[in-house]
């Protein structure tokens, strides 16, 4: 039995996430939920995600299905619980 998840991860909008802003890796788009959201999605980091801000994520995973499209590789789809 899987666990539910609470969070939605911010780059992609399933709920993939256990707990917001604790560095969890979604398995949908490959983002690392950071923290990052709305407030500062244009601003590059540098941090887990890289040369990534929240909006370029968001931009790939639109194109890509991945934050990147270096990690398309790595992604799954989305499952019925994460909608």
């Amino acid at each position: 039995m899987r666990t539910a998840h609470a969070a939605r991860c911010l780059c992609c909008g399933y709920r993939t996430l256990s707990v917001p802003e604790a560095l969890e890796l979604c398995q949908v788009c490959w983002w690392q939920d950071d923290g990052q959201d709305d407030r500062d999605a244009d601003v590059i980091r540098r941090t887990v995600n890289g040369n990534l801000s929240l909006s370029d994520g968001r931009r790939n995973y639109k194109h890509y299905q991945a934050a990147d499209p270096r990690f398309v590789a790595h992604v799954r789809t989305p499952r019925l619980e994460e909608l």
